[in-house]
């Protein structure tokens, strides 16, 4: 694509949502302090608005929360993400997601996670619980490693499977 193309793409009109809408499909997207339930498009830019559902190729967000979200490439400011599935690179600053699964490259500044996954992890002051990445650079707090998440998952497997059968076999309704 020549530089000509891309800037002609973008200069496209975008739709831009404030208030609230339940399905929203377009090229470009912004949500300026609004809320949209569901979001498709291939360029989404979110300032202090929530989507229930996103799925574009570039995601941008500030001060805003999201409940699902798939992208190619995302960056989020100061925004909370409860699912986030990026194909390719992610950028968090002062920003929260309770699972973080990134394919490509993930940059975090001052940000955390219940569950962090990806390739390649950078950044300073991360704080997550369950960590699974290929490589880690920075200061990176975290409760569990790779290793230690994979046997925390065995475990609380085994613990709910003998759970289970107990329940079973001592709550068993009689005919």
């Amino acid at each position: 694509m020549s530089e000509i193309d891309a800037q002609e793409k973008r200069e496209s009109p975008a739709i831009e949502i404030q208030g609230v809408e339940k399905r929203v499909i377009g090229d470009r997207v912004v949500v300026k302090q609004g809320a949209v339930t569901s979001l498709e498009a291939n360029e989404v830019v979110i300032r202090q608005g929530g989507v229930v559902f996103s799925k574009t190729s570039t995601l941008s967000t500030q001060n805003s929360g999201i409940v699902f979200s798939q992208a190619q490439q995302a960056s989020f400011s100061s925004s909370a993400t409860n699912l986030a599935i990026i194909n390719g690179n992610a950028s968090l600053d002062q920003s929260g997601a309770k699972v973080l699964i990134v394919n490509g490259n993930t940059t975090l500044d001052q940000s955390g996670s219940v569950v962090l996954a990806g390739k390649e992890i950078r950044g300073e002051n991360i704080n997550t619980v369950f960590l699974f990445g290929q490589h880690v650079h920075g200061n990176v707090q975290s409760a569990f490693g790779t290793k230690e998440s994979i046997l925390f998952g065995i475990v609380a497997g085994i613990v709910s499977g003998i759970i289970f059968s107990f329940s079973r076999i001592f709550f068993r309704r009689k005919k």
